[in-house]
């Protein structure tokens, strides 16, 4: 499941699914992002939006998003669904950009809940999001003529244990 399981409300349900149609000994993997502390994309858009978003407006509620990529809650999720041997590791991803401004894009108009708290935003917060966000990309990840923002995966892999 590439980026998949942070989308679905019921994750532990879901979970047991893949588990249950994973023959004994299977094999299960998922990627999810890196929360903001790995993630300095994530760190940045949310440093932006905590900044200058309106207090009022908040995120759809949904499972935490990044929980995968901590050893721990993956570890229980997964052996509560029936897994073992699970593994979290984490790859270096990073988006390169032609222009700072991309960043904001990509979260306004090409992801689920960051887009709907930001259609949310009154226009002047809105705008200061995208202006903040636009000048830490600028001073933060340039790399030459293009900007590199460092956005880690966790890839999670686990077996589905073996049933008598």
């Amino acid at each position: 499941m590439n980026l998949g399981v942070c989308h679905i409300p019921d994750q532990p349900r879901a979970l047991a699914e893949a588990r249950r149609v994973l023959r004994s000994g299977g094999s299960f993997a998922m990627t999810v992002w890196c929360g903001p502390e790995n993630s300095p994309c994530f760190a940045a858009v949310y440093a932006a939006i905590k900044e200058h978003g309106d207090p009022h407006v908040s995120a759809p509620s949904g499972p935490d998003f990044h929980q995968f990529a901590t050893r721990d809650v993956a570890v229980k999720l997964l052996s509560a669904a029936g897994f073992s041997d699970v593994d979290v590791s984490i790859v270096d991803c990073a988006w390169d950009l032609n222009a700072p401004e991309d960043l904001f894009e990509i979260y306004a108009k090409g992801t689920v809940r960051a887009a709907m708290l930001l259609s949310k935003q009154p226009p002047e917060n809105l705008a200061a999001i995208r202006s903040a966000l636009t000048t830490m990309v600028r001073e933060q990840f340039c790399t030459g003529a293009r900007w590199r923002v460092p956005v880690p995966a966790a890839l999670v892999r686990a077996i589905a244990n073996v049933t008598t």
